[in-house]
């Protein structure tokens, strides 16, 4: 039976770059609107070009700019639309201010909720300026984690700084599942010469470049490579400034934000995909790496933390050599290298895109009956 579902966030569908807003979010509420009735609430505006389908948006004029303003304005268009058909859960992508906005929703109207996490939710890390978990913040989400119907955190990983934290109830584990139709394995049966390296994300303090960039000097000294990085760019060329002090300019390719559907043509050039990041909630980029058949290294948080050396090439945070001494000697092992491909192709084939819809869909009717709990 249908559900009357409100989705609160931040942003996600139908904005930014080629109005694809985060496409694995955009993705699990076109599913979700297949099988519910669906009415999202979301701060940022999408796109002129953008029109949703299969759900309703509502947002807010862009000539209120104070995001204060703008979360008062959807609560009270929410409770508007409640009245005139009252809804059967409210449910929300991010803990802040979303989530805490919808556990206290969920409250005034009785309704169950559902907190999505995302990835800055559990943490905050002063060194890199990044997560939301701290001071009066930290108290609010806390009281939305522990209040709302169902909580679900994107990996094991995660799931543990939730824990120490101060989050005292269950949690559920839902990795984004990539779309394998999308993302066809390729097999590889030779690394290429020379090795072709990919990094995905937007050049940020927490994606940690700078060790992505010593990691792969230091395996250039020994091994022809060749790095392409996609991202859009939030340090001013500071990341590229350290290339060229490496002197790897020649070796390392920039390039911007890339259409989702392009990534598939990124994945199968790449011998490899490293991530160095501080902190991660998942990095779908490591999952969509695994499900197209792509080598993975990097750091050990996220997705990569709770698959370890099973799966991928693993160090701890800001460890270059010991990343690249690790790199080396897997390439100089053809049947580890490939063992390690296969087991995280294996991960993604059986939690997959629709494997997360389906685990989504389990906790919203978990959320709906109290007893489940």
């Amino acid at each position: 039976m249908k559900k009357h579902i409100a989705i609160f966030m931040p942003g996600g569908v139908g904005g930014g770059y080629y109005s694809q807003g985060i496409p694995v979010i955009a993705k699990l509420v076109d599913d979700l609107s297949v099988e519910h009735t669906i009415c999202i609430y979301s701060v940022h505006p999408p796109n002129a070009d953008f029109k949703p389908q299969t759900y309703q948006l509502f947002s807010v004029g862009k000539s209120i700019h104070a995001g204060w303003l703008r979360w008062i304005l959807l609560s009270l268009l929410f409770l508007k639309h409640h009245v005139n058909k009252r809804y059967d859960l409210l449910y929300a992508f991010w803990g802040i201010p979303a989530g805490v906005l919808v556990t206290f929703l969920s409250k005034l109207v009785r309704r169950p909720s559902v907190i999505h996490l995302q990835g800055g939710d559990a943490v905050y890390i002063p060194s890199v300026k990044y997560g939301s978990l701290k001071g009066f913040l930290k108290m609010l989400m806390l009281w939305a984690y522990n209040h709302c119907s169902v909580l679900i955190a994107l990996t094991r990983f995660q799931e543990t700084r939730l824990i120490e934290a101060g989050v005292s109830r269950s949690i559920e584990v839902i990795p984004f599942g990539p779309d394998v139709s999308l993302f066809p394995r390729k097999e590889k049966a030779n690394l290429h010469s020379p090795i072709r390296f990919l990094h995905v994300g937007n050049l940020l303090p927490v994606k940690d470049q700078r060790t992505l960039l010593n990691t792969f000097a230091l395996i250039a000294k020994t091994i022809p490579a060749q790095l392409r990085i996609i991202g859009e760019d939030h340090l001013h060329g500071l990341i590229q400034d350290h290339c060229r002090e490496l002197k790897m300019e020649s070796s390392v390719e920039f390039i911007g934000i890339q259409p989702y559907d392009q990534m598939p043509v990124h994945y199968a050039w790449a011998d490899v995909v490293v991530m160095t990041s501080v902190y991660e909630g998942q990095c779908l980029a490591v999952s969509e790496a695994a499900a197209s058949g792509v080598l993975l290294a990097g750091t050990r948080v996220g997705i990569l933390s709770d698959w370890d050396h099973r799966c991928a090439i693993v160090s701890e945070p800001g460890n270059a050599a010991q990343l690249a001494s690790r790199m080396i000697a897997v390439f100089n092992n053809a049947d580890v290298m490939h063992d390690r491909i296969d087991k995280a192709w294996n991960e993604v084939a059986q939690k997959d895109r629709q494997w997360t819809f389906f685990r989504v869909s389990e906790c919203i009717h978990k959320a709906l009956n109290p007893s489940l709990r």
